[in-house]
């Protein structure tokens, strides 16, 4: 979902450079920057993409088809729901946290370095563009694996 978050992290981790300790505690400073790289990366609105894309395919993987009608009802109250639940000002202090406890000061100036080079910002608008084709890609394929899985789980609740 947040895969050009993960492709900067991937980045950094392997700059020899960024793996340089960093005694920069958490605070101001290093939330501001966490705040940039979120920004720089467009955090929220590759989170909400990745939210109803994701939500959408696994309506599309019932098992039996849903009425159109009744798709479409679903889908504006699942939007609805992760609206509410799951809306940005909720868990942004989440991501704030996880970058926190996985980054450093010197490897986060690293990140917004890297994301301020228009070639990164192709990265990132692609990876919205293909959020919703990513999805209907693992959509395929789990429509295969479900019943094998429900098999399998179905066979080892049986076993003593």
């Amino acid at each position: 979902m947040l895969r050009a978050l993960l492709l900067a992290s991937a980045i950094v981790f392997a700059s020899s450079a960024a793996t340089a300790a960093d005694p920069t505690p958490a605070g101001e400073g290093k939330a501001a920057l966490i705040e940039e790289v979120l920004r720089l990366t467009r955090a929220e609105e590759l989170t909400r993409v990745g939210q109803l894309a994701g939500f959408k395919a696994g309506i599309d993987m019932a098992p039996a088809p849903i009425p159109a009608d009744k798709k479409a009802k679903i889908i504006a109250a699942g939007e609805e729901i992760i609206a509410e639940v799951m809306a940005w000002p909720v868990i942004k202090k989440d991501f704030i946290a996880m970058y926190d406890k996985y980054y450093t000061a010197g490897e986060l100036r690293l990140v917004i370095e890297l994301c301020k080079d228009p070639k990164y910002k192709v990265l990132v608008e692609k990876q919205l563009a293909m959020v919703g084709p990513s999805m209907k890609i693992g959509q395929k394929y789990g429509k295969l694996m479900m019943p094998k899985m429900m098999q399998a789980t179905a066979r080892i609740m049986r076993e003593p």
